[in-house]
């Protein structure tokens, strides 16, 4: 009942891919694969979600059906994938979630912006924002706020809470994630760095996911 991100990660983690996984249309011998458990004990996970998540399920197979049937599916503002020849149920259980977190993201990006904060970049299901020391926890409250008022648009009311990390120099935001990329291009960038110059690599500012 008290676990957190950062005491139960690897649990945490697992849960997350298997529950999203089974969202999209995961079936048994890839959960067996991915949890270590018998394809007939992953076939009895996937048959107790359903029965306890009857509305999800139904609704989920419906937009797979849909997919196929219309030839097409759409996003709340009207953005189309066209499904011609999709036979893969999990694209298409996948684009509703997938392609509706972006629209809040882009609404959550242009809200943040008219309220003058500056947003540096989008980062997944988050966005990256600026701001000086002094202001910096006021505009976290203003971007959460743009958060939230994005996901109540387009769920129709449903406010999708979010979570922010600040970050002052001289630290920077880093995932984990992306450590190996992050120190390859800084090996790249010091190998062709003029001898002698100091390079200076760092950001203040706060990330603000949602979940």
């Amino acid at each position: 009942a008290d676990a957190t991100k950062q005491s139960h990660k690897s649990i945490r983690d697992l849960c997350k891919t298997c529950v999203l996984g089974t969202n999209y249309g995961m079936q048994a011998p890839s959960l067996a694969y991915r949890t270590g458990l018998s394809v007939i004990e992953a076939e009895d996970v996937l048959h107790r979600l359903a029965r306890t998540f009857p509305i999800f399920t139904e609704w989920a197979d419906r937009v797979s059906d849909l997919g196929q049937l219309a030839g097409h599916l759409s996003t709340v503002f009207g953005w189309k994938l066209q499904t011609q020849g999709t036979t893969r149920a999990t694209s298409l259980r996948n684009f509703p979630m997938q392609a509706n977190g972006a629209e809040i993201l882009r609404l959550a990006a242009c809200l943040a912006t008219e309220a003058e904060i500056d947003v540096c970049a989008p980062v997944h299901d988050a966005l990256a924002v600026e701001a000086g020391a002094d202001e910096i926890d006021m505009v976290v409250v203003g971007t959460q706020a743009a958060m939230t008022q994005a996901s109540r648009i387009v769920l129709d009311g449903l406010e999708i809470p979010t979570d922010a990390d600040v970050v002052t120099w001289p630290d920077r935001y880093a995932d984990p994630r992306g450590a190996v990329m992050w120190d390859r291009v800084n090996k790249i960038l010091d190998s062709r760095a003029p001898k002698g110059s100091g390079v200076s690599r760092g950001s203040a500012g706060s990330a603000v996911s949602g979940r």
